[in-house]
């Protein structure tokens, strides 16, 4: 059996709560979140969280694999939505952190110091585009698919919500 193998891991509901989410929260709405590794040796620092979910661990197939003994092949993951980003540690040690508190699951804000092990990240959390619009403008808009361009083909753009 190779390394690879015996460490996979899927939550059975996984699929489940991203077709949740998908219609709950279309992906152009989500916050942008970064971990920024400020303790731990890497050959990138700032790890944008491309996915929903970012597992933490072990496992080779984990999105930020860590490489000290004392963690099992799934430690943590951070979970992004509409509201910004939750880290939950699945695994009871080592000891999560987050700005040097005890954690088992909680909301992670811009600047928020997460402490694991031998390992410490800053969190960076900026708004989701289309909140950046409704800040810029002050209204709420929505995407309207039906937008053509001049070569007749279909694009989507920003229009006034209807009323």
């Amino acid at each position: 059996m190779n390394r690879d193998s015996r460490f996979s891991w899927t939550h059975p509901l996984d699929a489940w709560l991203r077709r949740r989410d998908a219609r709950l929260c279309p992906p152009w709405q989500l916050p942008r979140v970064e971990l920024e590794i400020t303790r731990g040796r890497t050959r990138q620092a700032l790890r944008p969280l491309e996915s929903r979910a970012y597992l933490i661990g072990a496992a080779n197939d984990c999105d930020l694999v860590l490489s000290d003994p004392q963690f099992p092949a799934v430690f943590a993951y951070v979970m992004r939505d509409a509201h910004g980003a939750r880290i939950r540690a699945i695994a009871e040690s080592p000891v999560l952190t987050v700005n040097n508190q005890w954690v088992e699951e909680t909301r992670l804000e811009d600047g928020d110091l997460v402490r694991t092990g031998p390992y410490e990240f800053r969190v960076h959390v900026s708004p989701a585009p289309l909140d950046s619009l409704v800040a810029r403008t002050g209204r709420r808009h929505r995407i309207d698919p039906a937008v053509t361009t001049n070569a007749g083909t279909r694009t989507a753009a920003f229009a006034a919500p209807k009323k």
